[in-house]
């Protein structure tokens, strides 16, 4: 089998490399900046929107196996960005391509903004698909344009992301923040933290995509804990181990993103496919801050 990873060199992708190198007789990943290769991996630097390049890429690699992970995802701007259309339209050449040239298995990533965010646990198949962001919409459309493929009798699953946390994450993003101002004794100035939301560690999330290219199931999958904490608790958590509850100030700006209070995963889906997330929040956390640590706050 051959694999081929977009987004390779990003958060998730780095440890979906990671854990599938022993997997694959050939693993070959995208990236805009040049990569040394590894065992069994080859790097290829391409610019995703040269959608000549990306197909003649898959016809000279010929992977029977597809795990699309790149997208826009700089944080404050992807939510709302026009790249997102870019994105989406390099997508479905991407996977189309993919299955005429004798691809056998397409894993994608997907995103909780898919879904209606009414308060309620979402779950695949149950919960309205109403994206209120460009970029959930980007992903939604994608989505259909699969299940119009598995229709026709190809093999794509969905794993809708919900919360992700660990280490490598980009600095913008809340838990990396709250951990660098407080290791730097400064002020973490958050939301409310009323937000109550699924987060699951970044080695889990990527060893659930693991599971889903390995498996044969069809359609949307959601890749979450299945247990939510408000973003409060989980604030107070990192300060707590940093000692720092002092330096935390909430309802000092307003949320990135709006939305309903409760923004949980049904992972029943994921779990029967024996899927079981490793990495506690607690344990979690505590590597994060320690990853943290030792590459400097600062640097």
């Amino acid at each position: 089998m051959k694999l081929l990873i977009t987004g390779a060199s990003g958060f998730i992708g780095r440890h979906v490399l990671s854990q599938c190198q022993a997997d694959y007789v050939e693993i070959h990943a995208i990236s805009r900046q040049p990569h040394e290769s590894l065992a069994h991996v080859q790097w290829h630097q391409l610019d995703f929107f040269d959608h000549e390049s990306l197909h003649n890429l898959l016809r000279q690699t010929k992977p029977t196996h597809l795990m699309h992970l790149a997208w826009c995802t700089k944080p404050g701007q992807y939510w709302t960005s026009p790249d997102n259309e870019r994105w989406l339209t390099s997508s479905l050449i991407l996977v189309r391509s993919f299955f005429e040239l004798g691809g056998v298995r397409f894993v994608g990533a997907g995103s909780c903004a898919e879904y209606e965010w009414n308060n309620v646990v979402c779950r695949e198949g149950a919960t309205p698909l109403l994206p209120q962001s460009v970029y959930g919409s980007s992903k939604c459309k994608l989505f259909e344009a699969l299940e119009q493929l598995n229709r026709q009798g190809a093999s794509c699953a969905w794993g809708r992301v919900f919360w992700t946390y660990g280490p490598g994450e980009d600095r913008g993003r809340l838990v990396p923040f709250v951990i660098n101002n407080l290791l730097k004794k400064e002020i973490a100035r958050c939301s409310s933290g009323s937000q109550i939301r699924d987060y699951m560690h970044v080695a889990d999330v990527a060893a659930a995509f693991k599971t889903l290219i390995h498996s044969d199931v069809k359609g949307a999958v959601n890749i979450g804990s299945g247990h939510a904490i408000s973003v409060r608790d989980l604030v107070n958590f990192i300060a707590n181990e940093l000692d720092a509850r002092d330096l935390v100030q909430f309802a000092a700006q307003t949320a990135t993103v709006d939305g309903a209070d409760i923004v949980s995963a049904d992972v029943g889906k994921l779990n029967a496919l024996g899927f079981k997330p490793r990495i506690d929040l607690s344990s979690g956390i505590d590597g994060t801050i320690k990853w943290w640590q030792t590459i400097g706050a600062g640097s």
